[in-house]
């Protein structure tokens, strides 16, 4: 059911809808949450304003700081300066 339901909601447009879809059940929620992670620095769901431009820096910084140690240093090796 759940392969199902990934793919219709995959399929949802809107995000409020996606966040409604959130409160129906655990595995709605669960298949929801995975959708908005995935898209969360898509181009649809944020625009390209100024303030829209930081939104993505802090999704970035806070997928950044959940990263294991080793994640982080294999992101330095490859030349990403993670200082900032």
């Amino acid at each position: 059911m759940s392969k199902v339901l990934n793919i219709i909601l995959g399929n949802v447009q809107s995000t409020q809808d996606l966040y409604s879809s959130l409160l129906v059940n655990r595995i709605w929620c669960k298949v929801t949450i995975s959708i908005l992670w995935e898209s969360a620095l898509d181009q649809e769901c944020y625009g390209v304003s100024y303030y829209e431009s930081k939104k993505k820096a802090l999704c970035i910084r806070t997928y950044i700081s959940c990263m294991d140690t080793q994640a982080r240093t294999l992101l330095t090796q490859n030349g990403y300066d993670l200082s900032s």
